[in-house]
Order: structure tokens, then sequence, then C-alpha cells
């Protein structure tokens, strides 16, 4: 009796096991190829302050002033674009709505106002804290006089580790540290493949 409880037992711990590395197997499969796993750099204090503080004064009106994007258990995709750049801020609106386990902030100057958020995953910050972020993270163009940042995505995870990062390239005309870049139409099936990988972690 105590050989064949033995060998149940050993049994079970097995299949345990089997059971781990297929689902650890299956999460590696839904990784994004574009996903940093091991080093991946933290935000600095003062821009996890500030992207913070975009998150509060969104949802100030409601119940909880501290909102914690751990607890969300999204992806939060921040667009940095130049004047040219802000004008796709509609399209890569209607990408990202696409999925409930991604949120975006557009960091640009003069936004434009008229446009109305009801969102609670989507979020702009236009004003001097744009520039403050922007040169936190090195992301000031350095064509300009340094008012806007270069378009560039950087993809955070719910620990405010950098998961992805990777210049937007919206046209042809621009200069030479901009001849490579992720462009608008393959920008959906980076957004789909975070969401889907969120779900399983």
């Amino acid at each position: 009796m105590k050989r064949k409880l033995s060998t149940i037992f050993d049994a079970s711990i097995a299949l345990d096991i089997i059971g781990s590395k297929r689902e650890n197997l299956n999460k590696a499969q839904r990784r994004p190829s574009s996903y940093v796993l091991e080093n991946a750099p933290i935000l600095n204090h003062k821009a996890a302050l500030i992207i913070n503080s975009i998150w509060e004064r969104k949802f100030a009106n409601e119940m909880s002033m501290h909102i914690d994007m751990a607890d969300a258990g999204k992806f939060v995709f921040m667009f940095f674009l130049d004047a040219q750049g802000k004008e796709q801020i509609g399209a890569i609106r209607e990408m990202i709505l696409l999925f409930t386990e991604t949120a975006a902030i557009f960091v640009s100057l003069n936004i434009d106002t008229d446009l109305e958020e009801d969102s609670s995953s989507i979020a702009y910050l236009d004003s001097s804290e744009c520039k403050l972020l922007a040169r936190e993270l090195c992301l000031l163009d350095p064509v300009g006089g340094g008012n806007y940042p270069l378009n560039y995505l950087m993809i955070i995870d719910p620990h405010q580790l950098v998961r992805y990062q990777v210049p937007l390239k919206f046209s042809h005309c621009y200069g030479a540290y901009q001849k490579f870049g992720l462009q608008l139409p393959h920008l959906l099936g980076l957004i789909e493949e975070y969401s889907s990988f969120a779900t399983t972690t």
C-alpha cells in the first residue's frame, strides 16, 4: 500500500511539473517577439511620477485618487509625437480602443483641446510636462529647438518596466536619425500581440 501511495504521489508531482512546463511554454509562445524579458529598463523616478500624475488628473473625479497600473494589469503604450506625428493620434486611438488590455498616453505639444476623451484607457499630455517627460527619457527632438519630442513608442508593463521601445515612422520625410522605425500599418499587429499576452500573465 505504501508503495502504491508513493507511486501515485510521484505521478501527481510529475503531472504538476509537466503542466507547469506546458503553461510556461504556452506563455513563451504567446509572448510578443519584441518583448524584452530580461534586463528590461525601469522608468526613472521622475518619469514614473509624471506618468502617475497623468492618470491621477484624469480620474480626479473618481472615488480613488491613486491609479495603480499594476492593479489594472494593462500595458501602457506611450506615444511621443512631433508636430507631424500628432496628426496620427485619431488613427492610433482607434487601434488602442479595439483591445481591453491596453492603455495609451499621447505625449506632444498643442494637442487638439476640442478632443473629448470618454475612454478610461486614453490620456493626453500636452503641457510643459511634455518636454519634461521627453527630456527625462532622452526623447526631445534635437531639431527645432527641442520643443517637440521625437516620434517614439515605449511600451510599459504594469510594474513600470519598459518592455519595448522603438522609433515611429509616419513618412519618408525625416532626418538621418529616423531612417528606421515602426510604421503605422504595423502598429495594430503589435498592439494585438501585447493585448493577447496580457491576458495570459
